[in-house]
């Protein structure tokens, strides 16, 4: 699930109806209305509560929840997967993605939905992220058969990303600075 901006209305996706549904949880017999035709059942909702990103096939989608359309299609970057566990940035520019994780080792991505270009940040099993409200730190999840634990990017506001991973129990780890040309080196843990 997930909330609109005013935490009025709720998204979540109806495995049954195929669809992303919608409910205002601000008013009594509220009923879930549908928004988008998606089989999909985690697709991300931006937070203006306007579009919404989800995987279809080895593409990423995106959709104008308004209109039922689609806005934009991007191939899936990266090793084969058959995961995409996404969030909008809070300005509506990028989306941050994973696999579902452990197994499913697709990396952590981000879409320049503007541009349509993809940054790498890691190749681990990285899932779920969470962008700040101010979209200036990313959260997320790794998961692997030794180990799992909650991580945090610190992102840049420049061209590219900059930033440090801090692991739970307080180790840091730099990343080196994604250049405007998308190269990297991936980050070693």
């Amino acid at each position: 699930p997930a909330w609109s901006e005013d935490a009025k209305t709720l998204f979540f996706h109806s495995r049954k109806q195929g669809r992303l549904m919608a409910v205002q949880v601000d008013t009594e017999n509220a009923k879930p209305r549908a928004m988008f035709r998606t089989s999909w059942w985690y697709p991300a909702v931006s937070g203006d509560g306007k579009r919404i990103a989800y995987r279809s096939g080895s593409r990423i989608i995106v959709g104008d929840l308004e209109t039922g359309k689609k806005v934009g299609a991007w191939p899936i970057p990266g090793r084969r997967s058959r995961g995409f566990l996404g969030e909008w940035s809070p300005d509506g520019k990028h989306i941050a993605f994973g696999g579902y994780g452990a197994h499913d080792v697709m990396g952590l991505w981000i879409l320049n939905v503007e541009t349509g270009k993809t940054v790498c940040l890691s190749e681990r099993s990285f899932t779920m992220p969470s962008w700040s409200r101010d979209g200036s730190k990313i959260a997320f999840d790794l998961r692997s058969p030794r180990f799992n634990g909650i991580w945090m990017l610190k992102a840049g506001d420049t061209p590219g990303l900059s930033g440090i991973l801090v692991h739970p129990l307080g180790m840091e780890l730099v990343l080196p600075k994604i250049t405007p040309a998308n190269r990297y080196q991936p980050a070693r843990f």
